[in-house]
């Protein structure tokens, strides 16, 4: 019987610690939908001017980002609090990017999405290296705390 609890105390921490890894993924693939999304507009402000609007209508909202941008110029609502994931130092840097964009002429515009495609990068190279350090750690640690209560019920 003690066996079969610990084992089973095991496997609930391990999937614990998977569920806890999963914001370093989510992290990760926020980042990587607002780089996709300032190259698409980039790519419209130099190329085709399409408005801003347009744009965020043709987008997914089925991550946190893409609904967090739907949200701001959509339903006119700064909701920053659906990217859970980001620290506040980001908070800020998503806030003043969604106030600053669409503002301006084309050479403005330009300019800031191209600095702002920098610091993006820097923020998704920072987000792949915490998920290869830490999903594989935080699961591993969740079977290590399963292992020693399975240890200390026998």
């Amino acid at each position: 019987m003690k066996i079969i609890l610990g084992i089973t105390i095991m496997i609930l921490c391990v999937v614990i610690g998977y569920f806890y890894s999963k914001k370093y993924q989510e992290r990760k693939k926020c980042f990587e939908d607002f780089k996709n999304f300032n190259g698409r507009v980039k790519n419209e402000v130099n190329f085709s001017q399409t408005s801003l609007i347009s744009i965020v209508k043709s987008i997914s909202t089925d991550t946190a980002f893409n609904s967090y941008v739907h949200g701001y110029f959509i339903d006119k609502n700064d909701n920053i609090d659906k990217l859970k994931f980001f620290n506040e130092h980001e908070r800020t840097f998503v806030s003043d990017y969604m106030k600053n964009i669409g503002q301006g002429d084309k050479n403005s515009q330009s300019q800031f999405l191209e600095s702002s495609e920098k610091q993006i990068e820097k923020y998704l190279d920072d987000a792949i290296e915490e998920d290869k350090k830490y999903r594989p750690l935080c699961i591993k640690l969740g079977f290590l705390f399963g292992l020693i209560i399975l240890i200390i019920l026998l």
